[in-house]
This record gives structure tokens, C-alpha cells and sequence, in this order.
């Protein structure tokens, strides 16, 4: 549902001082309920006097409308043209104004400032016809600029009902069949209906307030046109104000009202708040809240105990009490550790009745962590508390969780979670079908960090106890908040929390530190480098230029990465850069020599503040003596071979192999690298080629280092041939940038039969949870309940074109989005390969990657595809015939 915010009269007159309450306590509550359209017009004036107003001279500039609110169409005219229409003698005869002011003059003034936003009421209800993008009507907020507001808009649930109703079944077909979405409809019938339009209940002044209003389109278009109105009743007026002229046309009209508990101030050009709206306060809160009695309590949710519990009890006691609740029980060791700290785990026996909190789309048993947290909130929660649920790979730092905490806090949502949607707005999400027969109000939220009030939980358990049951936690919550009225706080959406939640996902696995909460981190060294924050309070990877000249994009997330996988803490690299940022994101220790006096310079500058790396000078063409620290790898970088040499950096890759028995070498898609890594194949080294843009190489002496030529020689001795030339070609290059140890879940066109597809289970997704789904695959196992064929619930394949296998994906449940690695091989012709990757698209998952072998026959289609959805992916190897990218 699309909602539209529609400002007229002088918009530029106080918007900036006037700005950051219309975002937070406007704008932010209608974005929770979908997309928000900002309409405006503005009359062009440069001075405005307002004797009413106190306002004199004061020099106004109409392009802090651009400047504040970007995102705003509208129209700027001049007044003067419409001013001399109006006949302003006939008017005036009985100015009603007199009344409010003190002289003609300030009287005149006040009523044609009066008319004027009349009139840009209408016009900015024009600029709205004529520009929006949504069809289907929504909600539409009508407001002037001027005004501070002190409280946060809660729409009214009867008119968000009403519209989403309204806009499913709009159709332009429908017709004179339309159903009515504004007045009440003749025929005794108007005393039954809800109101179509809300108001302020304040400063009514014998009406309505008419500086806001919220209601269904047809009725904030009566709203918006009653210009006409006001000039009949100029001409009989006796003293009646704005706000009773307002309250007669709607009566008029048979617009039926509502009025809300919604506070503003009224904003001068100069910041100064309006006489008569000195004295108004924010709405009062309920008592729990006005006596600042709300407790935060925080349960961590853990299959066990370890390092990012610790962490994260270290960054979230300052803000409330905090417990670990766990599937299994500490063993001895690590309970004398932590004695004094509250972990604790309710056997299955205790938590009975509390499962199925957790989907079935991985390995989760009925009773996990979430079930005993509510089991354990069902004898322990006290009045006045709000509950943190925090899974244990949420990761962040002490000031990030500490402000989110505060502006949820404040917000008082009775749900504060990521990705808050009704069925209606996300109706292709795959988890619904928890929510058939048992919640009449479908919504749903992304909650491995979630906030619940007091009431909310106690309406979970009552759930649980008419039930004897759960259904899936991040459907249940949020139907059961838009079943009973509650309110919900989307940090994606709200400007004072948007920044806080940096990196969410639901995969793949955060890769790097940064500030702000983060999910899933699953590697521990890395959930405590983000949570302390130490050294990298600012964040290295937005300082990488990751330019032409240097490593780029994706050769730093694999150093990054890598490093990290491997448990690296010292490196030494020839040729400091970015790649000495990419190493201490990993948490290394570096030693970087540069030859290059005026390179060395900057680099000194610009690593000053870094304590863990040491940047030295070595002449070009000597090497250096053992370094202080014993490097766990060494990395190779800098110019092309010089002028008389056949390799590059012959020198420092063969002091690397002396010093630790590894390198890695970069660019190694130019003639100097290639030639240098031939050697080193031809001295018997393993060599494997990292597929990144410029060419990465990981050189293993397997005598020297055993345990990282332990992998590559699973590679050259499996003994199965891949039916990818792709693959069959580079399985250790691929393995090395893209294999994962967390569950993934692959769909394939491209392997032969179940050896193959156990072989890239067993190589690249070695999880025991990770599951493959191959197309086309010709044997006869019989077939599994959902209409694939399975083995052990790990690999499912389905005989037929690829093209109905993923359309029946596409309709079917738990596929759209549900895939974190997808393999299409053309061997089709190209208008057949094109439409299954497009189909296949919608099957990846955000952060997912999709690898696509073009064969001659499809060739073509990678580039129609490429100029399609490129605008919708990280782009990682373009190549002849080869696209691997991943969704954004």
C-alpha cells in the first residue's frame, strides 16, 4: 500500500526548523506501512508578512524544499498572478478575520494569506493527480510545512484496513463496480460507517483543526477543494471561523470524521513557536512509560555457551539485565569460568508445549532456545519489562547496541524488529502457511534481534496456552501485534535506527567489521573484533579506495575473508595499500616493505593511527632479513616485471615459500605473474588460482605447510570429473573463494547424477544441514512427498525441462528467495538459458550467489540478462561464456 504526504502553502517558509519532526513523527509511521510518495506546492515568496504571526520581512529561499526533501515533487508558483484573479473587494465586505486580529490591514492581510492556502491546497492535490506512480488508492496525509510535531503519528487502524481492502480489489476494470472509498453513501447507511478522515482534536475553535488531516483519497480530496465554499461563505459570513467553515463543508460533503490525540506547534520563518501554541505538550504516555518504569531484560539465545555469549553479555549489561538461555548445559570447564554470569537452560521436559517457535527449513529441533526463553518468561516476567531476544551471532558494538536500545526505548513499539510486513505487502514471502487456521492477521518480521513489550509477550503466551503450541517466531509475533492493535517499530525504516542495523542478513555470513549491529557473524575472532570495535572504531573497508592501481573490491574481501578463515594473526606483504587494510580487518599483525621513497611516505601517513602494522623501506631487488614476527602467510604484490625479466617478484615469492612455505600473489592475470606462477607449478609447489577480477594466487609448499595443502589435495585426488568445464577445471580456485562450512542450500542445472552432486555437497557445502536441488537429472529413485527425489533429506533432483521445474518452484512454497546458491549451465539454445536465469533469479536469495556457464548456443544470453538485473547485483567474475554474481 502506497500512502502519500501532500504539503502546501509556503513550504519553505519554516522547513527548517521544521524538518526532522516531519520525518521522524511523519513520515517514519507512514513508511512502516509501505511506500510514501512526498507531494508538495509552495507559493514563491521571498519575504512573508504575517502580522498575525508576528512575522515581518522575514526573507524566505524556496530551494531548502530540494535541499530538505529531496525526494518531493511539486510545483513553486508565483502568487502574485493568482492574487490579482481573486476580487478581493467583494471578500472582504464581512471579513471574518476582524475577529482574530487587531486592524484592517492585519485583517486583509490574514485573510488572503488564508485563501491562498486554500488554493495550494487544490493545487498540490492537482501536482498528486498528475504525478503519482501507484494506481491503487491509499492513505493520503495533508499537512502544512510549518508545523513542529510533538508527537508520532499513529494511524488509525480502521482507515489502514480500509484501504488495504480498497486497494485489492481496485482494478481499472472495475469501473462504476468501484468500491466506495470516501463519504458515507446515501441511504441511511452514513451512520455505520467508520471515518474516512481524521484530525487533531485540539484547537477545534468551534470546528475542526484544519492544519492536518489523514484519510482515504476521496475523502482528502473533499478536504483539499473547498476553496468555492469559502468564498460563498465570505460573502454571509458573521464571525464563524476557518476551522467551523472546515467542519461545515465536510459535513456537507457527508465526510464522516475521527479525531486523534496528535500534537503540534505552529513554527514562525524565525524557530519561534506561535503565541497560542506555546502551551501545548506531547500527548501524556500510559503510565508505564510516563514514570520511565520500563525495564529493558535481554535474553541472549545460544546452543551453547562459548566466546559470543561472553561477548555479547560484556556489551548489553550496561543496558539491563541480561541471561543466556541455552539448548545445552555448560560443561565443567567453561561453568567455573563464567560462575558469576546467568546462563540458563530448561530441559525438554520443562519446556513442553513451547516448541515449534523455529521453522522447518533447516536442522531445528521442535525445542530450541527461543522455546525455552518463553518457558522461562512464563515464571519470570514482572510488570513493566521489555524483552531483547538476541541470537548469539548478532554482533555489535557497546555505542551502537546502547543507541539502539535508547531510540527503541523511546519509540515504545510493542514489536522493534527488521523487515516488518503484512501478507498483503510481501504476499510471495515462503513462510505463510505457519499462519493458515490460526492467525487471522497475517504479518511477519526478520527477528534475530527483536524487541517485545510486556503486553506482546503476555499475548505470546496466552497463544501458547490456547494452543498447547507455537507457530514460527517471526510470523507469530507480528500477527499477533496486528491482531490486537499493538504497535511495531521497523528499524530499516525509522531515521533514528536505519544507521544502527548496518549489516542484516539472512545470508551470507558477514565478512567484515564494521560499526553497528550485525547478523549472522559467525565467526567468533570476527563477532568479538565488532563488538569491541578495536582497532577499527571507524572502519577500514569504507577507507579502501579499491581502485585500478590497487587490489580491488573483491581481492579485498577475499583477503579479508580468508585470513580470518584461516585463523592468520601475522602477515607480511610486499607493497602496503589496501591490502594492509583488508589484513587488519582480518585481525593481522603486518609488516608491509615498500621500495617506492615517495609511496612510503603517504603510506606512513595514512597508517599512523594503525598500531598493528609497520610499514618499512627496501630498496628494489633486496630482500629483507628475517622479519620480528614469524608471518603465517606472505603476500606478493607490486609493479610488473621489469625490463630484462621473464617473472615477476621472483624474489619475494621465493623468500615467502624460505620464511613460511606460502604466498600469495596478486595480479596474476598479467604475463610477468603467469610466468612466475608456472615456475612454481614446474618446482612442484600447489598452485591455486583465486578467480577474482585481477587474479589472485595461493602458492603451498606441501612439504612446508601440510595443513593448507591438505584441501587442494582432496581436489586432485577425489577422482571425479564434473560435468562443468567450469568447475571441472578450477575446483579448488572455487572452492578456496566460495565454498562455506555454514548450511547453504543450492539449486543446479549443471551436474550429471548423484556422485556429482554429493561431490560439490562434499566440497563446497560441507554442512551436514546444507542441502542440493538438481534439475534434469536421469535415474530412477523413487520420488520424495514434495515432488522431488531425495536422499537422506540432503540431495533432491527432478527429472524434466529446467523451465517447469523452476516455475513450479516459483508458485510452490518455501523456494522464492530460498536458495543461497544457484548453478545454471546452458546447454539450451539462448532464449531458453535466458529465461531460466530470470526465473531463477527469483528462486536466489539476497546475498545469494548465481554462477551462469553460457555455452556457443547461449551465449547471448548472458548479455540480455546482464543488461536486465545488473543493476541488481555485486558483480565477482564477468568473463567469455562465465557470470558468477551476487544478488544485492
Amino acid at each position: 500500500m502506497t500512502t502519500t504526504l501532500l504539503l502546501h502553502g509556503l513550504v519553505h517558509r519554516s522547513l527548517r526548523h521544521t524538518i526532522e519532526s516531519l520525518r521522524r513523527n511523519v513520515i517514519a509511521p507512514l513508511e512502516r506501512l509501505g511506500p510514501v510518495e512526498i507531494f508538495f506546492h509552495s507559493w514563491d515568496v521571498a519575504e512573508v508578512r504575517n502580522p498575525r504571526a508576528g512575522e515581518t520581512d522575514a526573507v524566505l529561499d524556496a530551494s531548502v524544499i530540494e535541499e530538505l526533501l529531496p525526494e518531493a515533487k511539486g510545483l513553486i508558483e508565483p502568487q502574485e498572478e493568482y492574487i490579482r484573479t481573486m476580487d478581493w473587494e467583494r471578500l472582504s465586505r464581512r471579513n471574518p478575520m476582524r475577529h482574530c486580529t487587531s486592524g484592517e490591514e492585519a485583517a486583509a492581510l490574514t485573510l488572503r494569506n488564508y485563501l491562498l492556502a486554500l488554493e495550494s491546497q487544490q493545487r498540490a492535490w492537482r501536482v498528486f493527480e498528475e504525478n503519482r506512480t501507484s494506481s491503487s488508492p491509499g492513505l493520503v496525509v495533508a499537512t502544512r510545512a510549518d508545523l513542529r510535531f510533538l508527537d508520532e503519528l499513529e494511524v488509525p487502524q480502521v482507515l489502514v484496513a480500509a484501504a488495504r481492502s480498497v486497494s485489492a480489489l481496485h482494478s481499472p476494470l472495475l469501473g462504476a463496480d468501484r468500491p466506495e472509498v470516501g463519504p458515507c453513501p446515501r441511504g441511511g447507511g452514513g451512520q455505520a460507517c467508520p471515518p474516512s478522515l481524521w484530525v487533531p482534536k485540539f484547537h477545534a475553535w468551534g470546528g475542526v483543526n484544519d492544519r492536518f488531516a489523514i484519510g482515504n483519497e476521496e475523502a482528502i480530496r473533499i478536504w483539499s477543494h473547498r476553496m468555492a465554499f469559502a468564498e460563498e461563505w465570505l460573502e454571509r459570513a458573521k464571525g464563524e471561523s476557518a476551522e467551523w467553515l472546515l467542519m461545515k463543508w465536510l459535513e456537507k460533503n457527508r465526510v464522516k470524521v475521527g479525531f486523534m490525540d496528535f500534537t503540534f506547534q505552529r513554527i514562525r520563518a524565525n524557530g519561534k513557536v506561535a503565541d497560542r501554541d506555546r502551551d501545548l505538550k506531547p500527548r501524556p504516555l500510559p503510565q508505564s512509560q510516563s514514570n520511565g518504569q520500563t525495564q529493558e531484560r535481554f535474553l541472549i539465545l545460544a546452543r551453547e555457551a562459548g566466546t559470543m555469549t561472553e561477548q555479547l553479555i560484556r556489551v548489553l549489561n550496561p543496558l539491563g539485565k541480561v541471561e543466556v538461555i541455552v539448548d545445552r548445559p555448560m560443561d565443567n570447564s567453561f561453568a567455573s569460568a563464567v560462575t558469576d554470569r546467568s546462563y540458563i537452560h530448561l530441559n525438554d521436559g520443562e519446556a513442553a508445549g513451547f516448541g515449534g517457535l523455529m521453522s522447518k527449513s533447516g536442522p531445528f529441533p521442535k525445542i530450541t532456545a527461543w522455546s525455552r526463553a518463553f518457558a522461562h518468561l512464563a515464571r519470570t516476567l514482572e510488570d513493566e519489562e521489555a524483552v531483547w531476544f538476541v541470537e548469539d551471532d548478532v554482533a555489535g558494538d557497546v555505542d551502537s547496541f546502547a543507541a539502539l536500545v535508547a531510540a527503541t526505548r523511546a519509540k515504545q513499539a510493542d514489536l522493534s524488529a527488521l523487515d516488518i510486513r503484512t501478507r498483503h505487502e510481501d504476499a510471495h514471502w515462503p513462510w505463510w502457511s505457519y499462519a493458515d487456521g490460526i492467525l487471522p492477521c497475517p504479518a511477519r518480521a526478520f527477528q534475530p534481534l527483536c524487541r517485545l513489550s510486556g503486553r506482546l509477550i503476555r499475548a505470546v503466551l496466552d497463544f501458547q496456552k490456547r494452543h498447547q503450541r507455537f507457530t514460527f517466531h517471526e510470523v507469530l509475533f507480528a500477527s499477533l501485534a496486528q491482531e490486537k492493535g499493538m504497535s511495531w517499530l521497523d528499524w530499516r525504516k525509522d531515521v533514528a535506527t536505519k544507521d544502527l542495523v548496518t549489516e542484516f542478513l539472512y545470508r551470507p555470513d558477514v565478512a567484515r567489521i564494521q560499526r553497528g549491529v550485525s547478523h549472522p557473524v559467525k565467526d567468533p575472532d570476527l563477532h568479538r573484533a565488532i563488538c569491541t570495535q578495536t582497532p577499527l572504531r571507524e572502519g577500514r573497508r569504507q577507507r579502501a579506495a579499491c581502485e585500478g592501481w590497487s587490489i580491488l573490491a573483491d581481492d579485498y574481501d577475499f583477503l579479508a575473508d580468508w585470513c580470518r578463515k584461516q585463523g592468520f594473526r601475522h602477515v607480511v606483504e610486499f607493497g602496503p595499500g589496501d591490502s594492509t587494510l583488508a589484513l587488519l580487518d582480518a585481525g593481522c599483525q603486518v609488516v608491509s616493505y615498500e621500495h617506492d621513497i615517495g609511496w612510503l611516505k603517504k603510506s606512513l601517513e595514512r597508517f599512523r593511527s594503525e598500531t598493528e602494522v609497520e610499514i618499512l623501506h627496501l630498496p628494489e631487488g633486496d630482500l629483507p632479513e628475517l622479519p620480528a614476527i614469524a608471518p603465517d602467510c606472505v603476500l606478493v604484490d607490486g609493479p610488473p616485471y621489469r625490463e630484462g625479466q621473464t617473472m615477476s617478484r621472483l624474489g619475494p615469492c621465493e623468500w615467502a615459500l624460505r620464511v613460511c612455505g606460502c604466498f600469495l600473489l596478486h595480479d596474476t592475470r598479467r604475463d610477468g605473474e603467469i610466468a612466475t606462477l608456472v615456475e612454481m607449478e614446474r618446482r612442484g609447489m600447489q598452485v591455486t588460482r583465486v578467480p577474482t577480477a585481477k587474479g589472485l594466487a595461493l602458492v603451498v609448499d606441501p612439504k612446508i605447510r601440510p595443513e593448507l595443502a591438505q584441501e587442494e589435495l582432496l581436489f586432485s585426488t577425489y577422482g571425479h570429473r564434473f560435468s562443468s568445464p567450469w568447475l571441472d577445471q578450477d575446483l579448488a580456485s572455487w572452492r578456496l573463494r566460495f565454498g562455506s562450512k555454514q548450511p547453504y542450500r543450492m539449486l543446479t542445472t549443471a551436474v550429471a547424477d548423484i556422485a556429482e552432486a554429493s561431490a560439490l555437497l562434499n566440497l563446497f557445502f560441507p554442512h551436514p544441514a546444507s542441502e542440493i536441488h538438481a534439475v534434469a537429472m536421469a535415474n530412477g529413485q523413487p520420488e520424495a512427498p514434495d515432488g522431488s527425489r531425495s536422499t537422506s533429506g540432503k540431495i533432491h533432483w527432478y527429472d524434466g525441462e529446467a523451465r517447469e521445474v523452476l516455475a513450479w518452484m516459483i508458485a510452490g512454497e518455501g523456494f522464492w528467495e530460498g536458495f543461497d546458491f544457484i548453478h545454471l549451465a546452458g546447454s539450451v539454445d539462448g532464449p531458453a538459458f535466458l529465461g531460466d536465469a530470470c526465473q531463477a533469479w527469483s528462486l536466489l536469495k539476497p546475498g545469494g550467489l548465481m554462477m551462469l556457464e553460457a555455452d556457443l548456443a547461449s551465449a547471448a544470453a548472458l548479455d540480455a540478462f546482464s543488461g536486465t538485473f545488473q543493476v541488481s547485483w555485486t558483480e565477482v567474475v564477468k568473463e567469455k561464456g562465465r557470470l558468477l554474481v551476487r544478488k544485492r
